[in-house]
C-alpha cells in the first residue's frame, strides 16, 4: 500500500474575514505544495478546504486515512468532540 502524507492548515484574519489555506503532500520524499484563499471566509472553512484540496489531488485509491489535529485529538480524548454538520455525521464518529 502506498503511503502519502498530507500536512494542512488554514487561517483567517477575523472570523469571517480574508483567509487562506495550504497543504503539503509528501510521497517517497517528494513534496507538492498547494495553497489558496478567499476574501471573505471563516477559519473552519479554510482548514477544511486545505484537506479537501489535498485529497482531490490524490491519484491513487484511498485505503486508509488518519487525521491528526491537536484540537480534535484533545477533545476526542476528553469525549467532547461534537459533529455539527449533518453531512459529516455519517462519516465521523
Amino acid at each position: 500500500m502506498k503511503e502519502i502524507e498530507i500536512f494542512s492548515d488554514g487561517a483567517c484574519s477575523g472570523n469571517p474575514g480574508p483567509g487562506g489555506w495550504g497543504a503539503i503532500l509528501r510521497f517517497k520524499g517528494i513534496e507538492k505544495e498547494l495553497s489558496g484563499g478567499e476574501e471573505e471566509t471563516t477559519n473552519n472553512r479554510m482548514e477544511l478546504l486545505a484537506v479537501i484540496n489535498a485529497l482531490e489531488k490524490l491519484k491513487a485509491e484511498l485505503h486508509k486515512m488518519e487525521i491528526r489535529h491537536e484540537l480534535t485529538d484533545d477533545k476526542q480524548e476528553k469525549g467532547e468532540l461534537e459533529v455539527r454538520m449533518d453531512s459529516l455525521s455519517s462519516v465521523i464518529e
